[in-house]
This record gives structure tokens, sequence and C-alpha cells, in this order.
């Protein structure tokens, strides 16, 4: 599909600004996808290591049990839906797992 097309069949009525932005060869390498398995090394980015162990904090998070101690119904908090009055107690717990993982994990203590 021509690149015109995608944006306008994706975003719709897109101005010529944004349709003649040239991206660079690596930013479309790690837009495709391409660069998600790469390996990051964590003293030069030692912030992705805190967001990678965050992630691992949400998927070790049983969603389920989690939504019915809550809000009383299982299917009411997701990883991808959280309630407004549920946010800051579930980063507080993303947190805590999170700051345990990074003590805990021989991955990310070297």
């Amino acid at each position: 599909m021509e690149n015109k097309n995608y944006l306008e069949n994706e975003l719709g009525k897109v101005s010529d600004s944004i349709k003649n932005v040239k991206l660079s060869d690596n930013t479309k390498k790690i837009l495709s996808g391409a660069c998600d398995n790469d390996f990051i090394d964590k003293d030069k980015f030692p912030n992705n290591s805190y967001w990678l162990a965050y992630n691992k904090a949400s998927k070790m998070i049983n969603w389920a049990e989690l939504s019915r101690t809550l809000a009383g119904d299982r299917s009411s908090i997701t990883n991808e839906r959280i309630p407004q009055k549920h946010v800051a107690k579930i980063h507080e717990l993303r947190k805590s797992i999170t700051e345990w993982i990074l003590s805990n994990d021989p991955q990310f203590n070297k």
C-alpha cells in the first residue's frame, strides 16, 4: 500500500506538512518493531531497566483477582483498563513490585 493511502486510510485527512515528513532509516526500523528484542545496555540507559521491571511487574499481577478485590467484579479492572479511582492504588502496587524486582532479580542486578 502506498504511504499516502495508508496515512489517509488510518488517520483521515492529513495535512501536507505531515505527509511530507521524512523519517530516518533508524526511526523507520524502530517504528516497524524490528528493534523490539534488541539488547538494552542497562549502564547506558538506567531508566530502561526500571521500565523493563515495571512491565514485568504488570505481567506478574493477577488482574482478575486484583479486580475482584478492589471492584468486586473480575472483569472491571484489566492491565489496559483501570478505572480512575483505582489508578493511584494500582500504580503504587506496580511501583512496589518494580522495586522488589530491581532489588531481587539477578537480570537487573549487575
